[in-house]
């Protein structure tokens, strides 16, 4: 089974409708889980054993999200998106399962719309991270991913690209270079919560 992003940002945009929330305005997964999945749904684990840092699992009649008790605030969220994604694509079968939750997880995060809204300028990228408790990177790919222009994030390890299937970015090597020395029609932005990394938006024509 093959999932484009338009399939993805469909599965986050269900996920809020499903729970009778606004999919143009980040909710809280907290908020969604309760209401998708019950009030009781989290439940947090203080002690004992834990497969990494959180899991779904069903109960009885009742789905859980069980989740591991010392986490950050922005790590938990991120638990919880993923869980809350597994839980809508529970029915598919894929060996790459874990990989579309975490696309759907982003998405559900940082929904489309709310990007769209948000989105106008680099600078925009921190405040939108800032807002909703989520890394910088993922803030900046989620506006390559929601329609916004095309962006890559260098990283010390990885470089990490987004943007319309139309659009064709260089090489790594030559985007490490962009990331030291700019180019004409190439934003760059240093990402507060990790300067090592840079952000580069194709400038609006």
């Amino acid at each position: 089974m093959t999932l484009e992003q338009a399939d993805i940002e469909g599965i986050a945009e269900d996920i809020y409708r499903r729970a009778k929330l606004d999919p143009s305005e980040p909710a809280d997964p907290h908020r969604i889980a309760a209401k998708l999945l019950g009030d009781d749904a989290i439940q947090i684990v203080r002690g004992g054993p834990l497969r990494g840092d959180g899991y779904l699992a069903r109960v009885g009649s009742q789905w859980r999200i069980y989740v591991k008790a010392k986490l950050s605030n922005e790590r938990r969220l991120w638990v919880l998106s993923h869980e809350l994604a597994e839980y809508a694509l529970r029915d598919v079968v894929d060996e790459r399962i874990e990989k579309l939750a975490d696309a759907a997880a982003a998405a559900v995060l940082v929904p489309r719309r709310a990007v769209r809204r948000a989105f106008r300028v680099p600078e925009d990228i921190p405040r939108l991270s800032s807002s909703l408790c989520v890394s910088g990177t993922l803030a900046a790919l989620r506006v390559g991913e929601a329609g916004g222009p095309p962006v890559a994030v260098v990283a010390p390890a990885h470089v990490h690209v987004r943007g319309p299937e139309s659009w064709s970015w260089p090489s790594e090597r030559e985007l490490r270079g962009l990331a030291k020395a700019g180019a004409v029609g190439v934003d760059r932005l240093r990402l507060p919560d990790d300067p090592r990394r840079t952000v580069l938006i194709v400038a609006e024509t």
